[in-house]
């Protein structure tokens, strides 16, 4: 028995792939630029510290957007 592979049609043109790829590959290389400044000025600790608090606030800012204050929140039943 043979099944028929049915994939999900998209509009998307090959102008807009092709930008959202470039975005892709501009924002994973500038990672690798700021971890190449991280490993020779900043020790270590601090910098990996800094890259988690970073982290935590751009989170933390798009929960507050999205879904406001009362989602950032851990309520007395999450507790044990």
């Amino acid at each position: 028995m043979k099944s028929k592979l049915v994939l999900p049609h998209s509009n998307a043109s090959a102008i807009s792939i092709t930008i959202s790829l470039g975005i892709i590959y501009f924002v994973w290389a500038s990672t690798y630029v700021g971890i190449a400044f991280m490993v020779e000025e900043i020790p270590p600790h601090t910098g990996s510290g800094f890259r988690f608090v970073t982290a935590g606030l751009l989170i933390s800012t798009l929960i507050l957007i999205t879904k406001g204050p009362k989602y950032l929140f851990v309520d007395k039943k999450q507790v044990r």
